[in-house]
């Protein structure tokens, strides 16, 4: 095999790199939108909780966190079929535990990005 044929593995650590950092961008905001969810909860707007609690849903099945995912589908399903509060409080804290471990499991980001 020629050395033209093989692949240009610079651009694709640098790719990866990039991905990583985006997986980290989305998990530093996500707790933003979490705590706007308990907030919301809190004051029982339960619109604003299956509105943020989509977000997340969508986001995490984007970036491949299907736990993360399918707890925000919990708390939305929910909110909309009106579950009690103790039932939605419970999802909450189910998603609170999948954003910890989410966060604890984030990708490392690569030292040279060049």
């Amino acid at each position: 095999m020629s050395q033209n044929n093989l692949p240009d593995l610079s651009k694709l650590s640098h790719k990866v790199a990039l991905n990583n950092v985006r997986v980290h961008k989305f998990l530093d905001g996500l707790s933003t939108k979490i705590d706007a969810m308990l907030e919301a909860a809190k004051e029982k707007n339960w619109p604003e909780v299956t509105r943020l609690g989509h977000f997340v849903f969508r986001c995490s099945e984007v970036y491949g966190y299907d736990e993360l995912a399918e707890k925000a589908d919990s708390v939305c399903t929910a909110t909309s079929n009106l579950m009690t509060e103790n039932e939605i409080g419970k999802r909450l804290i189910k998603l609170v535990g999948a954003y910890a471990r989410s966060s604890n499991n984030r990708p490392e980001i690569m030292a040279n990005q060049s």
